[in-house]
Parts: structure tokens; C-alpha cells; sequence
């Protein structure tokens, strides 16, 4: 039983945390001086600025989403509503698009620690057991800060799914995904499905759905191999058959239109198709959920027979997630997602059982534990520091850059086409209503060849760049620092000036 003073004692520990996390965004806002302005993220800002993109289709009204970072023609479809949704919300509450993506990324990662909290109350009833496992899957890692002397970038140091501290870091989606996993694998003393919690169950299942396909997958494997493993053990399997019909009613649906969108789309099947995630070689994730992982195998091999049906659904929740990441699927990194929790549970779970009887070196361990975990953490958030002091271009845009895409958010079309630098094109549709040539390694159809063309074209090396730009449906260039870099523009294109501010200028291509 949690106590009140406990719950308090929770709050504010999710303050802090949020605080912690906050506190770098609001270091990086404050320093870009006269000459540069912050980007709003810290953390993943690629994709980061995607969401934005996203958001920024609902704030115009829209509920079916198109890919911004690319220009070719194509009907919108109903997948990203999470992010259009909120672009909805900030629309009606006159909010701006950034405030409201970290409005409700802090939201819902409160809300993630809180469920968190709840889903190992369950498990530990000893008060310091819980609050040990809590802490180690709240803000543990692993042991990539090792490998950063010899340029070893582990799993750890960018899977921000698979841990809750990276995940309330990242983005909006992942807490809010996180939080229904757990909500829907929460142990419950009276597992009987009543109408009220089937009700519940549904709708958690429905959002999850909506949120995170991949999420709801995993939670159905999980569900799956409790079923297996209760009917081979011949106790209540009939109530996890319930659920298991219940996930298929109120997600399958959805992951059908999902799967048909992936394949028959004319512009969302070229981009699932280059949308690779592959998951991390299993010595990289070994190193990233260490020493945590090796610990929670002890206790699989000492629990395995367990008759505590929450340790089984860790047990299953972990031996699942570790078999579907390396399935022969082009998506299968997707399914690391909250795989610490188990872990960092079964590890304190075996602590728990070890110590009882041996209770020697019991606060030895856990500092050790503790000391190994935490340093991946916070080293990431002193990158990202060291890159606010040094203005990082991944982090920060020239004060006239940013000026110019906020001109043409006021004065250009709504999506309209614009071809900018890689770096430049991948902030646009985050700022302005328009799509660009170019801006995202996924979100681009095909890609890399068209990074070149890009690259060619404002080095010169393009042989006939006026048939090259109809060719691409260009409608407009935009023409900074970055892409002065790369070379000049020739003086012999059908364009015409319609804007400069400093360095940047904005080019239309003038039709002949």
C-alpha cells in the first residue's frame, strides 16, 4: 500500500526529474546571443523538427497528414494524428507549435513516472524495494559512457524508446506510449474483466494504437506469450485470452489501414519502404542494458517457475521484446521500446531475493549499481550543453535564417515547394506552411539521390539547371549562409529576388 506521504514524496521527485530535464532547453533559449536563435530541441532535433511539421498540418486544420519533406503529389492519410491532434489543440488555445510539443511532452512524462511509479507498487510491497526499482528505471541506462573514449556510440547513448529519462527527453509520444504499456501490463490483485475495466481497457488500447502501432504489437506479444505460459501451467489463461481478444478487436482495425497506408500509398509506401530501423547488434544492446541486463538473467533463471503473476508478466514482457527485435523486419528496432523497464524490475527484483538472506554487502551493491548506471544520462545532457556553448548548427539557426522562415510562413503559399540546403530544409516545414526538395533522411523520397541533385545544383555542377528545377517542381530557393557554403548560384537562372534580409535571400522561379 503507497502512503500519502509516499505519493507526495513522488511528486516531487517528478518535479525535479522534469526540471532536470527542462533546465539545459531553457539554458540553450537564453544563449544564442545577437546572432542566433534556438531551434527548441536538444535532443533528436531531426526528427524533432518533423514533429513540428506535423503539428503544424493540425494547427492549419488538417487531419490527415502529408510528408512536408518531400514534393511529390499525393492525397493525405490518417497516421500521425497524435501530432496533428496536438497542432489542433495548439491552434485553439492560440498556443505556439514548440511550447505546446514540450507542454505535453512534460505532461505525459509525469504521467509516465507516475503510472511507472504505480505498475512497481504492485510488484515491490517493501517500501524501499519499490523506490530502488522506481529510481534505477526512472533514470538508469547503461554502460555506453564506456564506450565513448574509443568512439563507440552504444545504444544507449540514441535508442531514446527504450529508456523512460531518454524517452521524457525525446519527445511527446514516447511517455504517453510508455504510460499505456504500463497502464494495460499493470498487475491487478482481481484480473476479472468487468464492463467498466473492459471500457478502460479498450479505449487505453485504441489511443495506444493511434499513438504507437509498434507499442500496441509489443503489448499484444507480451499478452500472447502469458497466455502460452499460463495455459501450459493450466491457471486462469481464460482471462488473458479476453484481453488478447480485446487488443485484436480495437487495434486490428487500425493496423490494417496502417499496413494498407505502408503498402499501397503512392508516396507513404516509398517512405515506409525507406524507413529503415534496424535493431542494434546484440553485443551493442547487451552494453546498453548492462549491468542491469545481466543481473535480471540471474533472476529469470532463479524466477522462471514463479507462480507471482506479475513477475511472470516481466519475465514475459523482457524474453518477448529481446525475440522480436531480431525478427527478419525492416521496423524491428521499434520494438525496444520500454524494454529497460522490465529489466531494471526483474534486476531489483533479484536483488530483493539474493539480499534477504545474504543482506552483507546490500548497500555496496546497489551504489555500484547505481554508479554504473547513471553516468550515460547525465553525459548526455552535458553534450548537449557543450553543443549550446558552441551555437551547434544542429541546435541553433542564424537570427536572419530564422527571420526568413517566418517571412515566408506569412507570405508564401501554403505549400508551397522550396529547395534549401540539408540543414535549412530539414527547419522549414517546421516554421513555415510550405514543403521542401529536401529536409529528412526518411521523410525524403528518395533520398540520398536527391541530397546530391541538391548539392549539385547550388555547387553548379547541375549541366542544365532550368530543366532541372520545372523537372523537380521548384517553386521557390532559399539561398543563406549554408547554402553560400556549398556554392553560388549561377546568374543565368529564371529566378527572381522577393526577399533578403542580411545573408539570406529567397529566390522565385520565375515560369518561362
Amino acid at each position: 500500500m503507497v502512503s500519502k506521504r509516499e505519493k507526495v514524496v513522488l511528486a516531487i521527485f517528478i518535479i525535479l526529474l522534469l526540471m532536470l530535464i527542462t533546465i539545459p532547453l531553457i539554458i540553450a533559449s537564453r544563449s544564442g546571443g545577437e546572432t542566433n536563435v534556438f531551434g527548441g530541441f536538444l535532443f533528436n532535433p531531426l526528427d524533432s523538427h518533423s514533429y513540428i511539421s506535423k503539428m503544424r498540418q493540425g494547427f492549419q486544420g488538417s487531419w490527415t497528414f502529408k510528408l512536408a519533406y518531400t514534393l511529390e503529389p499525393a492525397d493525405g492519410a490518417f497516421i500521425n494524428i497524435f501530432y496533428l491532434f496536438l497542432g489542433h489543440i495548439a491552434r485553439w488555445f492560440s498556443l505556439p507549435l514548440v511550447f505546446t510539443f514540450h507542454l505535453f511532452r512534460l505532461l505525459f512524462s509525469a504521467l509516465m513516472f507516475w503510472v511507472l511509479f504505480t505498475f512497481t507498487a504492485k510488484i515491490f510491497s517493501n517500501k524501499t524495494w519499490r523506490w530502488t526499482a522506481f529510481v534505477l528505471a526512472s533514470i538508469g541506462s547503461g554502460l555506453g559512457w564506456l564506450g565513448i573514449p574509443f568512439d563507440l556510440v552504444a545504444s544507449d547513448l540514441w535508442v531514446a524508446e527504450m529508456f523512460p529519462f531518454l524517452s521524457a527527453n525525446t519527445n511527446a509520444h514516447f511517455p504517453i506510449a510508455l504510460a499505456l504499456q504500463l497502464w494495460i501490463l499493470m498487475p491487478r490483485e482481481n484480473e476479472h474483466i468487468t464492463w467498466s475495466k473492459g471500457i478502460k481497457l479498450s479505449l487505453a488500447i485504441f489511443i495506444l494504437t493511434i499513438i504507437s502501432p509498434f507499442g500496441i504489437v509489443l503489448i499484444l506479444a507480451v499478452k500472447i506469450g502469458l497466455l502460452i505460459l499460463r495455459w501450459l501451467r493450466k491457471t486462469d489463461w481464460q482471462i488473458i485470452l479476453k484481453e488478447v481478444i480485446i487488443i485484436g478487436l480495437f487495434s486490428g482495425p487500425l493496423l490494417i489501414y496502417y499496413l494498407w497506408i505502408s503498402r499501397d500509398h503512392p508516396v507513404l509506401s516509398i517512405w515506409s519502404s525507406q524507413n529503415l530501423t534496424f535493431s542494434p547488434p546484440p553485443w551493442d544492446l547487451i552494453i546498453s542494458l548492462s549491468p542491469a541486463l545481466i543481473i535480471a538473467f540471474f533472476a529469470v533463471k532463479k524466477f522462471w517457475r514463479t507462480d507471482r503473476k506479475e513477475v511472470q508478466t516481466l519475465l514475459v514482457w523482457m524474453i518477448v521484446c529481446i525475440l522480436l527485435v531480431y525478427i527478419p523486419f525492416s521496423l524491428q528496432r521499434r520494438f525496444l521500446q520500454g524494454l529497460f523497464i522490465p529489466i531494471s524490475l526483474l534486476a531489483i527484483f533479484g536483488f530483493e531475493a539474493w539480499f534477504e538472506k545474504s543482506p552483507k554487502y546490500k548497500k555496496v551493491s546497489l551504489m555500484l549499481l547505481f554508479f554504473l548506471v547513471v553516468p550515460t544520462n547525465l553525459l548526455l545532457l552535458l553534450t548537449a550543453l557543450f553543443g549550446v556553448q558552441r551555437h551547434a548548427p544542429e541546435f541553433y539557426l542564424s537570427r536572419d535564417e530564422q527571420v526568413a522562415m517566418v517571412w515566408i510562413n506569412e507570405n508564401v503559399s501554403v505549400e508551397a515547394h522550396f529547395l534549401a540546403s540539408a540543414d535549412i530544409g530539414s527547419y522549414i516545414p517546421s516554421i513555415s506552411q510550405v514543403f521542401v526538395y529536401y529536409g529528412h533522411p526518411f521523410e525524403t523520397i528518395d533520398a540520398e539521390n536527391k541530397l546530391q541533385l541538391l548539392e549539385d545544383f547550388y555547387s553548379g555542377k547541375i549541366s542544365d539547371p532550368e530543366s532541372w528545377l520545372e523537372q523537380s517542381d521548384i517553386e521557390y530557393i532559399f539561398y543563406g549562409p549554408k547554402e553560400q557554403s556549398i556554392g553560388q548560384l549561377s546568374k543565368m537562372l529564371p529566378i527572381m529576388e522577393i526577399y533578403r534580409s542580411g545573408d539570406v535571400s529567397i529566390f522565385q522561379v520565375i515560369d518561362e
